[in-house]
């Protein structure tokens, strides 16, 4: 079980840096630790840290008057972290689909009838559809779709969708949008392609109970604290 939290772990960790890289974010990565004190885009954490506490510098880093909002990605979700002013936003699970796990027949949810987004309009089309994006906000830039390592996929009738990165060994999946069963179908697009790849994430547990029928299976707790007004 812990080797798959910590290759979704890792897996996170790499599309943060596709993020940073997309705007411009200097950010720091180590074995354990990930982390930047400039402006995150919309949804995404400060820090993200692998360890039973947070490293000294960190904590004299946050002792420096970090902004109401910075967000503290806890992938464990063994910290508590209120002494060091933050809030706890929400809690979550880990998940999986090993590689070459059964799949059950899709009577109700046929494979196929999922499209890659292959250029700018498809991509903000996506965007839209998705209806996540807070006024003002650029959370997903044009660069980052066009990272090689990245991927968004929605169903040809536009009911769901989802957003992928790759890793070594597994493809992490995130931002799903739209009917459960059309996100099913996109998640099947994946297993067609990377049959090789465990696929990783996290959710809350009645999203990832959903996954059943591919063969998907909580790992491990995650929580997400965000610094408290000040």
């Amino acid at each position: 079980m812990d080797d798959w939290v910590q290759l979704a772990i890792q897996n996170n960790l790499d599309w943060y840096q596709e993020e940073c890289a997309a705007h411009g974010v200097k950010n720091t990565r180590s074995t354990t630790t990930w982390h930047t004190l400039e402006k995150m885009p919309p949804f995404h954490s400060n820090l993200i840290h692998d360890g039973d506490e947070l490293p000294a510098d960190i904590v004299a880093a946050l002792d420096r008057s970090v902004p109401p909002g910075w967000g503290i990605k806890e992938p464990r979700g063994v910290l508590d972290l209120t002494d060091q002013g933050f809030d706890l936003l929400f809690e979550a699970k880990w998940f999986v689909r090993e590689p070459h796990a059964l799949t059950k027949p899709a009577a109700s949810t046929p494979a196929g009838g999922a499209r890659w987004v292959q250029s700018d309009a498809e991509f903000a089309d996506w965007i839209d559809s998705w209806g996540e994006t807070p006024d003002d906000e650029v959370v997903f830039r044009t660069r980052f779709w066009n990272a090689p390592r990245v991927h968004f996929l929605q169903t040809a009738e536009n009911d769901g969708g989802l957003a992928c990165n790759i890793s070594p060994a597994c493809v992490g999946i995130t931002n799903p949008w739209g009917d459960p069963l059309a996100i099913n179908r996109c998640i099947r697009a994946i297993i067609e392609r990377f049959p090789t790849y465990a696929i990783v994430g996290y959710d809350h547990m009645p999203n990832i109970d959903a996954l059943a029928d591919l063969n998907f299976y909580s790992t491990g707790p995650l929580a997400i604290w965000l610094r408290s007004p000040q």
